[in-house]
Protein backbone atom coordinates (compact mmCIF):
# COMPACT_ATOMS: atom_id res chain seq x y z
CA UNK A 1 0.00 0.00 0.00
CA UNK A 2 1.17 3.86 -0.62
CA UNK A 3 0.79 6.59 0.46
CA UNK A 4 -1.25 9.21 -2.04
CA UNK A 5 -1.61 12.50 0.29
CA UNK A 6 -0.90 13.50 3.93
CA UNK A 7 -2.37 16.61 5.57
CA UNK A 8 -2.46 17.79 8.83
CA UNK A 9 -5.39 19.59 10.29
CA UNK A 10 -5.17 21.37 13.65
CA UNK A 11 -7.79 21.30 16.23
CA UNK A 12 -8.33 22.76 19.50
CA UNK A 13 -6.08 22.27 22.62
CA UNK A 14 -2.98 21.54 20.92
CA UNK A 15 -4.05 18.63 19.18
CA UNK A 16 -3.44 17.84 15.54
CA UNK A 17 -5.57 15.48 13.72
CA UNK A 18 -3.22 13.14 10.53
CA UNK A 19 -5.14 12.15 7.10
CA UNK A 20 -3.15 9.95 5.33
CA UNK A 21 -4.65 8.82 1.65
CA UNK A 22 -3.40 5.63 0.63
CA UNK A 23 -3.54 3.88 -2.99
CA UNK A 24 -4.14 0.49 -3.51
CA UNK A 25 -4.77 -2.41 -1.44
CA UNK A 26 -4.71 -5.48 -3.39
CA UNK A 27 -1.41 -5.20 -5.87
CA UNK A 28 2.39 -6.29 -5.23
CA UNK A 29 3.23 -2.55 -5.76
CA UNK A 30 0.25 -1.11 -3.70
CA UNK A 31 -1.30 0.09 -7.12
CA UNK A 32 -4.88 -0.67 -7.56
CA UNK A 33 -5.69 -2.48 -11.07
CA UNK A 34 -6.54 -0.68 -14.55
CA UNK A 35 -9.51 -0.45 -15.58
CA UNK A 36 -9.90 -1.62 -19.51
CA UNK A 37 -12.60 -0.65 -21.44
CA UNK A 38 -13.71 -1.32 -25.18
CA UNK A 39 -14.49 1.28 -27.09
CA UNK A 40 -16.43 0.88 -30.51
CA UNK A 41 -14.99 3.29 -33.21
CA UNK A 42 -15.79 2.92 -37.19
CA UNK A 43 -13.02 1.88 -38.96
CA UNK A 44 -10.40 1.49 -35.94
CA UNK A 45 -10.44 -2.30 -36.19
CA UNK A 46 -7.90 -3.88 -39.13
CA UNK A 47 -8.25 -7.52 -38.38
CA UNK A 48 -9.81 -7.08 -34.81
CA UNK A 49 -13.42 -5.46 -33.92
CA UNK A 50 -13.66 -2.23 -34.58
CA UNK A 51 -13.36 -0.78 -31.22
CA UNK A 52 -10.62 0.87 -29.23
CA UNK A 53 -8.99 0.32 -25.98
CA UNK A 54 -9.15 2.16 -23.43
CA UNK A 55 -7.49 2.03 -20.07
CA UNK A 56 -7.18 3.86 -16.99
CA UNK A 57 -5.27 3.52 -14.09
CA UNK A 58 -2.67 5.12 -11.42
CA UNK A 59 0.96 5.64 -11.99
CA UNK A 60 3.59 6.71 -10.36
CA UNK A 61 5.59 6.85 -13.74
CA UNK A 62 6.11 10.23 -15.44
CA UNK A 63 3.52 11.19 -18.08
CA UNK A 64 7.30 11.58 -20.25
CA UNK A 65 7.63 8.27 -20.42
CA UNK A 66 4.20 7.39 -21.07
CA UNK A 67 4.51 9.35 -24.54
CA UNK A 68 7.95 7.70 -25.70
CA UNK A 69 7.65 4.93 -28.57
CA UNK A 70 9.88 2.03 -28.46
CA UNK A 71 12.35 0.98 -31.27
CA UNK A 72 10.99 -1.37 -34.53
CA UNK A 73 13.74 -3.58 -35.57
CA UNK A 74 12.89 -5.55 -39.16
CA UNK A 75 15.46 -8.28 -39.98
CA UNK A 76 16.36 -8.29 -43.90
CA UNK A 77 18.18 -11.38 -44.78
CA UNK A 78 18.79 -13.25 -48.22
CA UNK A 79 21.83 -14.70 -50.46
CA UNK A 80 24.72 -14.09 -47.55
CA UNK A 81 23.86 -10.95 -46.04
CA UNK A 82 21.84 -9.91 -42.94
CA UNK A 83 21.11 -6.55 -42.17
CA UNK A 84 19.21 -5.02 -39.42
CA UNK A 85 16.95 -1.75 -39.44
CA UNK A 86 15.16 0.01 -36.80
CA UNK A 87 12.36 2.42 -36.48
CA UNK A 88 10.98 4.50 -34.83
CA UNK A 89 7.37 3.22 -33.16
CA UNK A 90 4.64 5.05 -31.32
CA UNK A 91 4.11 3.44 -27.43
CA UNK A 92 2.92 -0.19 -28.24
CA UNK A 93 -0.23 -1.59 -26.10
CA UNK A 94 2.11 -2.87 -23.11
CA UNK A 95 1.07 -6.80 -21.79
CA UNK A 96 0.02 -5.92 -18.41
CA UNK A 97 -0.60 -2.89 -16.59
CA UNK A 98 -0.18 -2.62 -12.36
CA UNK A 99 -1.10 -6.30 -12.56
CA UNK A 100 -3.91 -6.55 -15.30
CA UNK A 101 -3.34 -8.06 -18.46
CA UNK A 102 -3.84 -5.82 -20.96
CA UNK A 103 -5.83 -7.29 -24.69
CA UNK A 104 -3.52 -9.19 -27.23
CA UNK A 105 -3.23 -8.14 -30.85
CA UNK A 106 -5.61 -9.66 -32.98
CA UNK A 107 -2.69 -10.44 -35.70
CA UNK A 108 0.89 -11.02 -34.85
CA UNK A 109 2.66 -7.62 -36.11
CA UNK A 110 4.34 -8.10 -39.10
CA UNK A 111 6.00 -6.49 -41.97
CA UNK A 112 5.52 -7.57 -45.72
CA UNK A 113 6.32 -6.79 -48.76
CA UNK A 114 6.36 -7.91 -52.47
CA UNK A 115 6.92 -6.36 -56.11
CA UNK A 116 4.04 -7.35 -58.78
CA UNK A 117 3.97 -6.27 -62.07
CA UNK A 118 6.68 -3.90 -61.67
CA UNK A 119 4.65 -2.75 -59.18
CA UNK A 120 6.39 -2.40 -55.22
CA UNK A 121 3.41 -3.33 -52.87
CA UNK A 122 3.96 -3.57 -48.72
CA UNK A 123 2.16 -2.91 -45.44
CA UNK A 124 3.51 -2.78 -42.13
CA UNK A 125 0.78 -3.61 -39.03
CA UNK A 126 1.86 -3.07 -35.34
CA UNK A 127 -1.31 -4.10 -33.40
CA UNK A 128 -2.04 -1.62 -31.15
CA UNK A 129 -0.46 1.60 -30.84
CA UNK A 130 -1.47 4.55 -28.38
CA UNK A 131 -3.58 6.79 -29.87
CA UNK A 132 -4.26 8.99 -27.35
CA UNK A 133 -3.01 9.92 -23.23
CA UNK A 134 -4.34 12.28 -20.91
CA UNK A 135 -3.29 12.54 -17.47
CA UNK A 136 -4.55 14.68 -13.94
CA UNK A 137 -2.04 14.84 -11.36
CA UNK A 138 -3.13 13.22 -7.98
CA UNK A 139 -1.05 13.73 -4.73
CA UNK A 140 2.38 12.21 -6.02
CA UNK A 141 0.36 9.90 -8.61
CA UNK A 142 -0.63 10.57 -12.51
CA UNK A 143 -4.22 9.07 -13.26
CA UNK A 144 -3.58 7.58 -16.47
CA UNK A 145 -6.35 7.50 -19.30
CA UNK A 146 -4.82 5.86 -23.01
CA UNK A 147 -6.54 4.44 -25.52
CA UNK A 148 -4.72 1.95 -28.02
CA UNK A 149 -6.28 1.23 -31.47
CA UNK A 150 -4.59 -1.04 -34.31
CA UNK A 151 -2.21 0.51 -36.52
CA UNK A 152 -1.80 -0.24 -40.47
CA UNK A 153 0.12 1.53 -42.89
CA UNK A 154 -0.12 0.50 -46.58
CA UNK A 155 0.56 1.80 -49.81
CA UNK A 156 -2.23 2.96 -51.85
CA UNK A 157 -3.50 0.12 -53.38
CA UNK A 158 -4.15 -1.40 -50.27
CA UNK A 159 -7.18 1.10 -49.32
CA UNK A 160 -10.71 1.26 -50.34
CA UNK A 161 -11.68 4.42 -52.51
CA UNK A 162 -13.56 5.70 -49.34
CA UNK A 163 -9.98 5.05 -47.47
CA UNK A 164 -11.08 1.97 -45.72
CA UNK A 165 -8.69 -1.17 -45.45
CA UNK A 166 -9.43 -3.53 -48.23
CA UNK A 167 -8.91 -6.93 -46.17
CA UNK A 168 -9.25 -8.82 -49.59
CA UNK A 169 -5.94 -7.46 -51.01
CA UNK A 170 -4.32 -7.12 -47.77
CA UNK A 171 -4.42 -11.12 -47.31
CA UNK A 172 -4.08 -11.89 -51.04
CA UNK A 173 0.04 -10.61 -50.70
CA UNK A 174 2.35 -12.95 -50.46
CA UNK A 175 3.69 -14.32 -47.08
CA UNK A 176 7.28 -13.01 -48.42
CA UNK A 177 7.58 -10.34 -46.19
CA UNK A 178 9.60 -9.66 -42.74
CA UNK A 179 8.21 -10.43 -39.22
CA UNK A 180 9.76 -8.21 -36.71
Amino acid sequence: MLVETTSIEPMDGDLAQLLVTYVGLDYASGLPPAYITAVGQPGAGVFGADAAISVRYITQQSVFDLLKGAGTTLRFSGRGFTSNVTLPSKRLIPASINGTAMPTNPRAKEYRASLRFGTFREWLYSGYVQTSVSFQRRGSFNQIEEQFAESFIGTSDMFTGSGTIDLQRVNSLPSNGFFF
